[in-house]
């Protein structure tokens, strides 16, 4: 089991509730660097993918091979060192991005879904996520909320008179959030990936965002965890905007 920052936080003996498999990554993690690429299961694949100028420094990106091709897990952030970083990747296990043949976020955040876009016009793979995630886009919030709307929602959650008055949506727009890409393909809760000689299925998971997805390979014995578990995080449960549904009663 594995999630998107390093890997479990303790050691765990033989046939215990975790056994680690991305020892490169747990070294790496103490000591304040950034992991190599590591095979970490027969066709599986962790990349770190940097974060700038971020105390939790990287997202681990996986690589799915098989025979055909490969499905890209959470390309991570968008920038040029990113980018990089993901054909590192790609060297490292023997693909090229002509061999990508889908890209599948476990949900929207730019730590996880920035690189999709990029990534698919360089492979042409389709990209997909969780049926109950593509309302979760920033795009389609600012849409179906606004800027003022989105002070009255903070409102009505409880956020601080003065803190709502300083919000703007100056910052998301330098940081490129309203441009993530819109998925090609949707993904439901028991789905499977389009992945011939492995069968990875999806887990619906919301919590972390509305339709943020664990994905299980129970061949492999491989669970991606995204962001719904992390080994010495919080997995931040958080309201997405305009919705007043408990993502916490979701978890």
């Amino acid at each position: 089991m594995t999630g998107s920052q390093g890997a479990p936080a303790r050691d765990a003996p033989v046939g215990g509730p975790v056994t680690v498999t991305g020892v490169a990554q747990r070294q790496a993690w103490r000591a304040r660097e950034l992991p190599p690429v590591e095979q970490v299961r027969s066709g599986v694949w962790s990349v770190p993918v940097t974060i700038p100028d971020n105390p939790l420094r990287y997202t681990l990106a996986y690589l799915l091979l098989s025979d055909t091709g490969a499905v890209v897990v959470d390309p991570g952030w968008d920038s040029e060192r990113g980018w990089q970083d993901l054909l590192a990747g790609f060297e490292a296990a023997g693909l090229s991005a002509d061999r990508v043949t889908g890209i599948v976020v476990t949900h929207v955040h730019l730590d996880h879904h920035g690189l999709s876009r990029r990534l698919s016009e360089a492979s042409g793979a389709p990209i997909a996520m969780h049926t109950a995630e593509v309302q979760a886009l920033p795009s389609r919030i600012r849409e179906a909320v606004g800027s003022q709307s989105a002070h009255s929602w903070l409102t009505r959650c409880g956020a601080p008179a003065d803190m709502v008055a300083e919000f703007n949506s100056d910052l998301a727009d330098m940081l490129g959030v309203f441009r993530l890409a819109e998925p090609d393909v949707l993904l439901d809760d028991g789905d499977a990936l389009d992945l011939p000689g492995r069968e990875v299925r999806v887990v619906w998971t919301p919590g972390h965002t509305p339709g943020h997805i664990c994905l299980y390979d129970a061949g492999h014995g491989v669970l991606l965890t995204g962001d719904h578990l992390l080994p010495r995080i919080s997995p931040n449960i958080g309201l997405t905007p305009g919705s007043m549904d408990s993502p916490l009663a979701s978890y």
